[in-house]
């Protein structure tokens, strides 16, 4: 039985990224030698950075151990509570 005492309004969230800023500020200047380094084409990394569709939490991972940044530097909630 669910504890209807927590019972919250849930606003909905999106989650974005800062990849291009960070991407071209680490000094990778395309989104094609990007891709490279993350063993995926050009075409699904743009969709990463267009915010089209996030990547999975092993490519995140790669990312953030590429750009030498935290997951949090790179990630954020937009609308968040």
């Amino acid at each position: 039985m669910h504890n209807i005492l927590f019972k919250k309004e849930v606003k909905p969230v999106e989650m974005k990224n800062r990849l291009k800023e960070i991407r071209i500020e680490k000094g990778f200047s395309s989104q094609k030698e990007f891709a490279k380094y993350l063993g995926i084409d050009k075409y699904q990394y743009s969709k990463y950075e267009r915010n089209i569709f996030q990547p999975s939490l092993k490519i995140a991972f790669k990312i953030c151990i590429l750009l030498d940044i935290d997951i949090k530097e790179l990630f954020y909630l937009e609308n968040a509570l």
